[in-house]
């Protein structure tokens, strides 16, 4: 067995199984909130050794969760994870859950250029920013696909008041 995905519960013996057993674990933070909103053992299993990825389980019925920056932000305050090990989960750890760990999932010579640039001024921002959108480029194999654009107040004549 390669990993184990969507894992919620697991006791501290079973996490030093899978750790001995060399499995990566996906966890969903975000998927708690439709479940029985029990939080995945994060900290059990990397204190057991264990390599953890994230992931976000985007489904519009049962988890509508679609950002990862919020996923990493719930993996550091409900998981325990710290920040260092929620972003390692959501990138090379993802990459390694998927077989793709060779060529995406890191910044290294020959891997292809995937990244994201922050407005942030500091790494450990992203825990403190659920529900924030601070992505400012996206880079998908060395080509900018996104740009933060502008936002803009509507003309005073553009706008109609409710009543």
């Amino acid at each position: 067995m390669v990993s184990i995905d969507h894992l919620e519960h697991a006791t501290a013996c079973q996490a030093r199984q899978i750790a001995e057993a060399g499995i990566m674990t996906t966890l969903l933070p975000s998927a708690s909130f439709s479940g029985d909103g029990r939080d995945a053992p994060a900290r059990a299993l990397i204190d057991a050794g264990v390599a953890v990825a994230l992931g976000s389980n985007f489904n519009p019925h049962h988890t509508p969760a679609l950002n990862m920056q919020t996923v990493v932000a719930l993996a550091r305050g409900r998981l325990g994870m710290t920040i260092e090990e929620a972003i390692s989960a959501a990138t090379i750890n993802g990459a390694h859950a998927l077989g793709f760990a060779e060529k995406v999932g890191s910044l290294e010579p020959g891997k292809s250029a995937d990244l994201l640039i922050l407005n942030a001024g500091d790494y450990r921002d992203l825990e403190y920013s659920l529900g924030t959108n601070l992505v400012h480029l996206t880079m998908k194999r060395g080509n900018f696909i996104y740009k933060e654009g502008q936002v803009a107040p509507l003309p005073a004549d553009d706008f109609v008041p409710h009543r």
